[in-house]
């Protein structure tokens, strides 16, 4: 009796097409270019330990796998491809990967994989980005904006994905984030997201847990494998206390619609100590709490880690503003005013174009009439040369018949 041939899931055909360990799972692709000669047009596959790219035009197939322990920097760059990200490699080759729909969001994404993945050195990664933009700013320039970036450490199963010094006491800190008439309160970070569904409570107190709990729910796009749902139910729920005159503010995450999701629970502890008269250290932890066993648990663990660290690296560029000075929302700020380009000249400029523009109207007539003139001349002599033509070829057709 023959069995029907069981199906592949795209995780194995993936595994398969470019010989990966059975162990290597697909966390993200993304539809980009490689440059070889011409921009070749495929997808472009993360996983733990490898950048993989495909393509198939007409036939022609394109395979290239870049292990992550191969790279020694990850740029964005501005060549001849817009919106590129170049992998620069230990055997001083580049790849270009162009004509992203998302740029940033891929750089973030790749770059947080490749850190993450224990072959980045950052005291020798001093590459990240390319020569045509701006550099990450040195620590004299974070110093005179206020913030301070500091390298992380982790903490036997958490991970500390953020560390730096912020311009302000652990209780502006959370007048400015956390209060519930926040300046910059959790639901504007969400909507710059183009989160959807967004549901919050108030500060409750809670006895049992010595602090204040609420409740967070939204929805949000899925950055992940074109499969599946695009799109995942939140529900977050936070808790905040103060220790000695420090913030610590604890959050479990449940992501409901994404595979698995009942197999895990992703804690995150924000930590706001108290540095000076007038600062304090800011210090993001995480860590996955499993639920149930799962083959899978190292990817989920890699995924969400990943995803985390990248979102909170988000949300303080967004709060760095904050931190400085007001920002006004998207819906507060006023469009731009339209200037016409001929605003932009001075009066003398603006004389000599209205006397250009005069002489180029009153020449005009002129033009037209020569150019009258020649039509004129030209149809004479062609009426003359057909007429000509003609008379020809009625003595050539004369000349035959009396031939014949």
């Amino acid at each position: 009796m023959s069995r029907a041939p069981q199906r592949m899931n795209s995780q194995q055909v993936v595994r398969l097409l470019f010989s990966l360990p059975d162990e290597e799972d697909v966390l993200d692709d993304f539809s980009c270019g490689l440059r070889k000669k011409v921009l070749i047009h495929g997808r472009l596959f993360c996983t733990d330990n490898f950048l993989c790219f495909y393509a198939n035009i007409l036939g022609f197939k394109t395979k290239q796998v870049i292990p992550f322990r191969d790279v020694i920097a990850i740029r964005r760059h501005k060549g001849s491809i817009t919106n590129s990200i170049e992998i620069a490699c230990a055997n001083k080759k580049s790849f270009f990967f162009g004509s992203f729909t998302r740029r940033n969001e891929a750089f973030q994404f790749i770059y947080s994989l490749w850190r993450n993945s224990g072959y980045c050195d950052e005291s020798q990664d001093t590459g990240v980005w390319s020569d045509d933009e701006d550099p990450p700013p040195t620590q004299e320039e974070e110093e005179k904006e206020g913030i301070t970036m500091l390298p992380t450490e982790d903490e036997g199963d958490r991970t500390e994905t953020l560390k730096a010094i912020l311009p302000i006491t652990p209780k502006k800190f959370f007048e400015l984030f956390f209060a519930d008439d926040a300046t910059y309160p959790i639901k504007d970070y969400c909507m710059e997201r183009k989160d959807t569904e967004f549901e919050i409570t108030n500060w409750v107190e809670n006895e049992e847990l010595g602090g204040w709990t609420r409740e967070i729910k939204f929805r949000t796009k899925i950055n992940g494998p074109s499969i599946g749902p695009k799109t995942t139910r939140c529900h977050r729920t936070q808790v905040y206390k103060w220790v000695d005159g420090n913030l610590i503010i604890k959050t479990s995450s449940k992501a409901l619609d994404v595979p698995y999701s009942s197999y895990f629970v992703v804690e995150d502890e924000w930590n706001i100590t108290a540095n000076g008269a007038d600062k304090s250290i800011f210090r993001c932890l995480v860590s996955i709490n499993f639920l149930k066993s799962t083959m899978f648990k190292g990817t989920i663990e890699s995924r969400s880690k990943t995803d985390v660290a990248a979102d909170h690296e988000n949300w303080l560029k967004s709060a760095r503003a904050k931190c400085l000075g007001d920002v006004p929302s998207p819906a507060e700020k006023q469009p731009e005013k339209q200037i016409h380009p001929i605003a932009k000249y001075d009066e003398v400029d603006l004389k000599a174009y209205r006397q250009k523009t005069k002489m180029i109207l009153n020449s005009a007539p002129n033009s037209v009439n020569s150019l009258l003139l020649f039509n004129t001349i030209c149809i004479i002599l062609l009426f003359f040369y057909l007429n000509h033509l003609f008379g020809r070829l009625n003595e050539l057709s004369s000349r035959a018949r009396v031939d014949l």
